[in-house]
């Protein structure tokens, strides 16, 4: 699945750890876009298809293979790798979140109560970066299994799992649209009520389960394995396949927003 339907997943997410939040409107939103930045995180190991990776990480590491190769192998350090798994994104969120505790002005290394209150009120940053990766990767899992088959979803541990074929890589438009449809409502309800309520919780937390459940049941109707390679454009049968999920009109339309942005969503 592509960047912007990750990123909204993540901010999906990252607006239900909000609604925990008791400070003001602003803060609930940077926790809200936290987990948008968890969206994004595990692709950054396609890093290795950058142009200059061979001549500055490449050579920094003195790695045997060159980018390209990286990326489609099943190296930990390749795609679908250490940061497509759970320990990985956990170790990656505790480093991020050390370093935040070092160099926090409001701190004092002798005092236990600002380092606790820096806990308690950076930890909803935490869990929404954590959850947002964590989506990031269980959307992955019903992808093509491609040169890797699946996510190494327990690093170190290198089986891989998912892989399934579900769903196309990219251009989900109704994965897309009932992502959008999650996070418009969620920060909308996080702007009208600016204070930290358990019946918000509650609501958001529903409009995420059934998000979740409607994304469930759109993955598992599309009735064709893209997993096969027997000469058919699978862009084009995932798309045949959304329109008659989504219908003419709105299809007509995530068509035309898709030539609009030219990105892979």
């Amino acid at each position: 699945m592509a960047i912007l339907t990750h990123t909204l997943s993540g901010i999906a997410v990252g607006t239900v750890m909000a609604t925990f939040s008791k400070g003001k409107t602003k803060s609930k939103l940077f926790i809200a876009a936290t987990g948008g930045l968890g969206g994004i995180f595990p692709d950054l190991d396609v890093i290795s298809l950058w142009s200059g990776f061979d001549k500055t990480i490449g050579k920094i590491f003195n790695l045997s293979h060159n980018g390209r190769d990286i990326f489609s192998e099943q190296f930990w350090y390749s795609h679908h790798g250490i940061l497509h798994s759970v320990t990985g994104i956990l170790f990656v969120a505790s480093i991020i979140s050390v370093l935040f505790f070092i160099i926090s002005k409001n701190l004092k290394p002798s005092s236990l109560h600002k380092h606790n209150h820096f806990f308690n009120s950076h930890i909803l940053y935490f869990i929404a970066f954590f959850s947002g990766a964590i989506i990031h990767i269980i959307e992955d899992m019903p992808t093509p299994g491609g040169p890797w088959g699946g996510v190494m979803l327990f690093f170190p541990y290198t089986k891989h799992f998912g892989g399934t074929g579900n769903i196309w890589w990219w251009n989900n438009y109704d994965i897309f649209i009932v992502a959008l449809t999650v996070v418009f409502i969620n920060i909308t309800l996080l702007l009208i009520y600016n204070k930290s309520r358990p019946a918000i919780r509650h609501i958001t937390v529903l409009i995420l389960f059934v998000g979740i459940s409607i994304v469930y049941h759109q993955i598992n109707i599309r009735s064709y394995n893209f997993n096969k390679k027997d000469g058919i454009n699978r862009e084009e049968v995932s798309k045949e396949i959304q329109r008659r999920i989504l219908g003419d009109e709105i299809y007509n339309m995530m068509i035309k927003f898709d030539n609009m942005i030219k990105v892979n969503f």
